[in-house]
């Protein structure tokens, strides 16, 4: 009678601490060895989709995960760091955040000049200009080759 009673407090403290320590209840105790560690380019993917769908302008931040520990860099609007650093915080995995961010600088009013910016030329156009200077610079040889060049500009040999 007494090896049938310590048989089933063995099986029923075995099954309680099997039920406690179980690594895939997120709210049960979790020993060091039963957490899964989570790979730093895993980490990384999964902060840079927060980034993505926090921020009007998601390239402006850049994210790096190492053991868990997740460093953003960037600029970023005040109300969406907020959304983005308490997102990133909730990811699986991520033990620590590091914020480097700043807040973008504000554009100049619309009243005030501003450099302007070089335009791009098209690839056609820039076809054009290379065609157009090499048959230049090809004639322009073939002048001096011949001393014609010397008769336009009134020189005497």
């Amino acid at each position: 009678m007494a090896s049938n009673k310590l048989l089933l407090a063995g099986a029923g403290l075995g099954g309680g601490l099997l039920y406690l320590l179980d690594p895939a209840r997120s709210n049960g105790l979790s020993w060091p060895w039963n957490r899964k560690r989570v790979p730093n380019w895993a980490l990384a993917a999964r902060v840079h989709l927060e980034i993505g769908r926090r921020l009007s302008q998601p390239r402006n931040v850049q994210a790096t995960a190492h053991s868990g520990v997740v460093t953003l860099r960037g600029t970023a609007p005040k109300p969406e760091m907020k959304r983005l650093v308490s997102a990133v915080r909730a990811i699986p995995g991520v033990s620590r955040v590091i914020k480097e961010l700043d807040e973008p600088i504000p554009e100049a009013p619309t009243g005030e000049s501003r450099p302007s910016a070089k335009k791009a030329s098209s690839p056609a156009g820039s076809f054009v200009l290379g065609l157009t200077s090499g048959a230049l610079a090809f004639s322009g040889a073939a002048l001096l080759a011949r001393g014609v060049t010397h008769k336009l500009a009134g020189a005497r040999k």
